[in-house]
């Protein structure tokens, strides 16, 4: 584990937890004016997940369909979990989610990660749970990175960003209109070749000493990708039950909201991570475990 990592890790999960969090009650927005720095949580996701892919490949040997197994594993689960409870919560209690529109087609989109326009906020390319949108540029990645793990180790890099480059050069000269192919040629995907340099670098001058630990932010990092993917769940019960005690916002109102909803969101995040990511994760591990052959 890269501590500072995990901790950029768990920085970029609350960035995203404020950037919904002063969406959610309109008059919030009056009252708390920082710069909208939130939304780049996510390029510094997309950086990370370059370095971590980079790095924890550099020295194994790996097939492709291996390096996608683990992936699939590790993304998979928690985030169908979610979507699915949405669903469900949304045929229980639809007042809570007013503005979902789904068909099959739409769902069956989501869950393989294929990015479509949304019908509920069209002209937006947002799958049933909105933060999965990041999930869709993922798992193209892990599929590049997949098939340059065929190639020898010193040619990954140069030809990962060779592609991400002309895959992005392409889509400014051709501007798609078909949305996946607009996702495919997205300038965001240059973030995670910037994260396989910063990655490559680190692997020549890891010889660094290693630092004192913060128990909270390595929490924070460990329950990161359950933060992402469970705070809307946790913003808009939130907003449900805040509306109503708070008619009137102001700003000790609104500076209060703000820090429940980023205090309450980690939480939350942390209990999903203990008790249903870390376990899937840990039977995962011991599948893998023992699917390995002895000597």
């Amino acid at each position: 584990m890269i501590k500072p990592i995990q901790y950029l890790r768990g920085l970029a999960a609350m960035m995203v937890v404020w950037h919904h969090s002063v969406g959610q009650v309109e008059a919030t927005r009056q009252f708390i004016k920082l710069p909208a720095f939130g939304p780049y949580g996510v390029d510094l996701f997309f950086a990370i997940s370059g370095f971590i892919m980079l790095v924890t490949t550099w020295d194994k040997k790996m097939m492709p369909w291996e390096f996608m197994r683990h992936r699939i594993r590790r993304i998979v689960p928690l985030y169908w979990i979610a979507t699915l409870s949405m669903l469900a919560a949304a045929l229980i209690a639809p007042f809570l989610f007013k503005s979902l529109k789904f068909d099959s087609i739409s769902l069956f989109k989501s869950l393989f990660f294929i990015p479509y326009e949304s019908l509920s906020d069209p002209g937006t390319m947002f799958p049933l749970l909105a933060p999965g949108w990041t999930l869709d540029y993922e798992m193209f990645f892990y599929v590049l990175f997949a098939i340059a793990l065929w190639l020898k180790r010193d040619w990954r890099l140069p030809l990962l960003i060779g592609a991400l480059a002309a895959l992005v050069i392409g889509g400014y000269l051709l501007q798609p209109t078909y949305i996946p192919a607009q996702v495919y040629t997205s300038p965001r995907l240059l973030e995670f070749g910037a994260g396989m340099i910063i990655g490559r670098l680190w692997l020549i001058k890891k010889s660094a000493p290693s630092k004192r630990s913060h128990p909270l932010f390595l929490a924070l990092g460990d329950a990161s990708y359950s933060i992402y993917l469970t705070h809307i769940f946790t913003l808009g019960a939130l907003r449900f039950v805040w509306v109503r005690l708070v008619p009137n916002a102001s700003m000790t109102s609104s500076v209060i909201l703000m820090v429940v909803s980023l205090t309450i969101s980690a939480f939350v995040g942390w209990l999903c991570y203990r008790w249903v990511e870390l376990p899937m994760n840990s039977r995962r591990r011991r599948i893998e475990t023992l699917q390995v052959p002895s000597n």
